[in-house]
């Protein structure tokens, strides 16, 4: 059984398991600390698993906050306007989860920071934010409704608390 909470969170939530789409839900943080805790996941896979969650939520943010996205709902006027004026921790959470997983230490890539932050975000970030962009277009065209998935409505509520929880410490 271990070896399948091991293979869970090493995985970059990146797979199939509905014809829908490859994403997976993101696992709750306190599930991948526990399985840390406990050494059901190395040091290593952990990093990757912050990683790849890192990645998620600033796909899902930037997918939420895309020019496309012009939502009439109040609910979602309100996810919309917290993603976007929460853009900044995403960002800072993901580079400070990528630096860790890569182990790089930011402050020596300093200089080359902008350019490698617009490659990275081009390659790694770009099939996340498709596939989100794509869901939530089609939940539109379906309901009338951007963010009403399981999937995407699970990411929000992961996503959202933690970058809310990073806020309360920005500089």
């Amino acid at each position: 059984m271990k070896k399948k909470n091991y293979i869970l969170f090493a995985m970059p939530f990146f797979y199939s398991c509905s014809d829908s789409s490859p994403l997976e839900p993101i696992p709750e943080l306190y599930l991948i600390e526990i399985a840390a805790e406990q050494n059901n996941i190395s040091a290593y896979d952990y990093k990757l698993a912050m990683e790849s969650m890192a990645f998620r939520c600033y796909g899902l943010t930037k997918a939420i906050t895309n020019k496309e996205i012009k939502p009439n709902i109040e609910k979602e006027v309100l996810t919309k306007e917290f993603f976007d004026r929460y853009q900044k921790i995403g960002l800072r959470f993901l580079l400070n989860r990528y630096s860790v997983a890569q182990n790089i230490d930011l402050q020596d890539y300093k200089e080359d920071l902008a350019t490698n932050t617009n490659e990275l975000l081009r390659i790694e970030l770009a099939p996340i934010i498709k596939e989100y962009l794509k869901l939530i277009i089609n939940n539109y065209e379906k309901s009338g409704n951007y963010f009403k998935n399981d999937l995407i409505r699970n990411d929000i509520n992961i996503c959202g608390p933690l970058y809310k929880e990073m806020g309360v410490y920005k500089d």
